[in-house]
């Protein structure tokens, strides 16, 4: 089978991406090709043995509205020509963000490739109003209009974001609506070989961060009143700079950042120097209320116990189904005054069933490989 994967947004900046490509170049009956743009975060490219990733020019943010308006249909417009000569069997795009260079795909171009669609996030009808989102709400009303009619699989990350997509668009078929989470490797899930602690509990952050959507602030100042109880580190490449120059200034001694980041294919033995995970979502869009992020997944596979706030109810959902998971559930604004608690030796044990490899397995079956 000829693939198209079309993922406007750069792979470097999406773990589920990279994991899939990976999938798809391991397969013999499988012929991929992704379509893709540069990352601006001067982070590794990310290449895959097996498949040809095209990254087209893209929006240069120093220019004008109107330019960077057209250099993003530009981009649309030669994808859809690239998959023309492509001549795939199949085409999976991810996002409204992609919508428009397989609509001009199907529809200028006269394309008959099998269409499935992939949302790795949630958007409420309202959020494709806010500013900078008008190519992407043109996206979405060719989603609305041709795409999802057309498609034989239209997939979110979890029950409760599918069912909101499903209710936005109630003339589409819902047996077309289906899960696909975003997991981490199999290889990542086995146990950790450090020992139960005797010190200072030892907290991770991995991922963005900002003083609007995230306690950041609230948890790096809880930290900081237990020098003895606790160490955080925060490492991350999409973290605005007001939380890092805020960091810097005032330099406390128990937390340590990485403002570059860590590559993912590392991060299986970073996070065994950890015993918490930590998720810190404010919960201010139901895209983050209904959100069980991979980082969850991936903290688990290396057997640490994860911390999240008490809004993010899609955690909850998990954690009243899975009883024996390590989560713990907290009010970030109103933290325990006896500090950051020990985390027991016995959660070492829980091992992660979820996978990536496991995750894609219903998309294959629907590809009919």
């Amino acid at each position: 089978m000829r693939l198209a994967y079309v993922h406007i947004l750069p792979l470097e900046y999406y773990p589920p991406a990279t994991n899939a490509i990976r999938i798809f170049a391991s397969m013999d009956d499988v012929d991929a090709a992704v379509w893709t743009s540069a990352n601006r975060k001067s982070l590794p490219e990310f290449n895959c043995d097996g498949v040809r990733i095209h990254r087209l020019p893209f929006v240069n943010p120093g220019t004008s509205a109107f330019l960077r308006f057209y250099q993003c249909l530009k981009w649309h417009w030669d994808c859809a020509i690239a998959l023309r000569k492509f001549k795939p069997d199949a085409i999976l795009y991810i996002e409204p963000h992609s919508a428009i260079a397989a609509w001009i795909y199907y529809r200028l171009l006269g394309g008959k490739a099998r269409l499935f669609i992939h949302h790795h996030e949630y958007y409420a009808p309202h959020d494709y109003d806010r500013p900078g989102m008008k190519l992407v709400k043109l996206g979405q009303k060719a989603e609305q209009s041709e795409l999802f009619p057309r498609a034989e699989w239209i997939s979110q990350t979890n029950e409760s974001r599918s069912g909101f997509l499903a209710k936005d668009n109630p003339e589409i078929a819902a047996e077309k609506f289906q899960i696909w989470p975003n997991y981490p490797p199999l290889s990542w899930n086995r146990k950790s070989t450090q020992p139960a602690i005797n010190g200072p509990v030892r907290l991770l952050y991995l991922g963005s961060a900002s003083f609007h959507d995230t306690y950041i602030r609230e948890l790096v100042e809880w930290v900081a009143r237990f020098p003895d109880k606790a160490t955080l580190t925060i490492s991350g490449f999409n973290v605005d700079p007001a939380v890092w120059e805020w960091l810097e200034k005032e330099n406390f001694p128990n937390v340590q950042t990485f403002p570059q980041g860590w590559q993912y294919d590392e991060l299986p033995e970073r996070l065994h120097n950890y015993d918490v995970g930590l998720i810190l979502y404010r919960g201010n869009t139901l895209n983050f209320v209904y959100n069980a992020p991979n980082k969850l997944f991936e903290y688990w596979a290396a057997g640490l116990e994860v911390w999240y706030p008490q809004e993010m109810k899609q955690i909850t959902h998990l954690q009243e189904a899975t009883t024996q998971a390590p989560l713990r559930r907290l009010d970030f604004n109103e933290l325990p005054t006896e500090g950051p608690f020990p985390r027991p030796a016995a959660l070492r044990e829980f091992r992660s069933d979820y996978s990536c490899e496991n995750a894609i397995a219903p998309l294959l079956r629907a590809f009919d490989l």
